[in-house]
């Protein structure tokens, strides 16, 4: 039977000599994991509790991932039974408010306004405005580290993907496509988009294929939209051949054959547009 977390664990527990509620505070999630796996927690368990892979849940644990996204903080608070307030979360300086005009309170008690202009704001306001756009500037980008993990983690899905059942690759897979939404629904650097929409149209091509291979026809069929668009959307002639190339087996086995010949044509279109091309195909 699996092990259970204890909501009381947070109040009371010890991780290296100190309370855990310390690494909550700090939003540690490296030491938290920790502590849970020294509890009889699985990382198997607490991936299937926050909504991660099990690799990923492991190197986040091994301090290789570091979480940051505050979504993903919620996420672990909610499936981890954390309060939220024991990490910060959900406070009123959690979010950025807009400064209430007013006058601004500086050493000595004099009172000044700033650049002239008749108004002043407190300082302790503009402190807290710039930490929190500071906060959402850093939010916005991926580490290259965290990228580089979630790159590898495609293609490790690529290369087991031929011999894994189609079953157990879409309970993979949607963990990685869940990361990758989530990350692509903020700002991303253009170059940072750039590759995770690559990622993207990897995963959901695998998605789509393995719903073909279970007979979904209709679902696959949209996965493979969603791969093309995303692929696209990366830019990189590579995933624009090799997602077009893969959705032309969809109508050569379950559709009409027209189909599979109009995106070999986009495939091969690419190609001739990008004489540098190197490209892969998913087996």
């Amino acid at each position: 039977m699996a092990v259970q977390v204890d909501p009381e664990w947070w109040n009371s527990g010890f991780w290296n000599g100190r309370p855990i509620s310390e690494s909550l505070r700090r939003r540690d999630v490296t030491a938290v994991f920790r502590f849970l796996h020294a509890r009889g927690v699985s990382y198997g368990r607490i991936a299937a509790l926050v909504g991660v892979s099990s690799n990923r849940a492991a190197e986040i644990a091994k301090g290789v991932r570091q979480v940051t996204a505050y979504e993903v903080l919620e996420r672990i608070a909610d499936g981890l039974n954390i309060p939220r307030p024991a990490m910060g979360l959900g406070r009123d300086e959690d979010a950025v408010v807009p400064v209430d005009l007013g006058r601004v309170a500086v050493e000595g008690g004099a009172d000044r306004s700033l650049a002239g202009v008749g108004t002043s704001v407190e300082v302790s306001d503009l402190v807290r405005l710039r930490l929190g756009l500071d906060e959402a500037l850093a939010a916005s980008s991926v580490a290259p580290p965290q990228l580089e993990l979630i790159e590898e983690s495609a293609s490790e899905h690529m290369r087991v993907y031929p011999s894994a059942s189609p079953q157990v690759m879409l309970s993979f897979l949607a963990a990685d496509c869940r990361e990758v939404q989530m990350l692509s629904q903020r700002r991303q650097p253009a170059a940072v988009q750039s590759r995770l929409s690559g990622v993207a149209a990897l995963l959901a091509t695998m998605c789509a294929d393995a719903l073909m291979r279970l007979g979904d026809v209709a679902e696959a069929r949209r996965w493979y939209g969603t791969a093309i668009h995303a692929a696209d959307d990366s830019g990189e002639p590579r995933f624009r051949v090799l997602v077009r190339a893969q959705a032309a087996m969809l109508p050569y086995y379950f559709g009409d054959p027209t189909q599979t010949v109009a995106l070999a044509d986009a495939a091969l279109a690419v190609t001739l547009r990008s004489p540098r091309f190197r490209g892969a195909v998913v087996t």
